[in-house]
């Protein structure tokens, strides 16, 4: 199991590295297989998606812009 957890951390993050943004929500304490938690990941999931909005906003403002 822990070694899937390690497999799944590496590939995310060499998918990530040209990203723009990165929504991070806070469920460092759910395992990868644990899914008894699902609203608790959803909620925070939704709660970090939506502070990010206005910086993904200004962001498309920006890029309009060059275009």
């Amino acid at each position: 199991k822990r070694c899937v957890e390690i497999k799944f951390y590496h590939q995310n993050q060499s998918c990530l590295k040209d990203t723009d943004f990165i929504i991070k929500p806070n469920v460092s304490h759910v395992g990868i297989f644990n899914d008894e938690n699902k609203m608790e990941v959803y909620k925070a999931g939704r709660e970090a998606a939506l502070d990010r909005v206005p910086q993904i906003v200004e962001a498309i403002k920006i890029q309009s812009l060059r275009v």
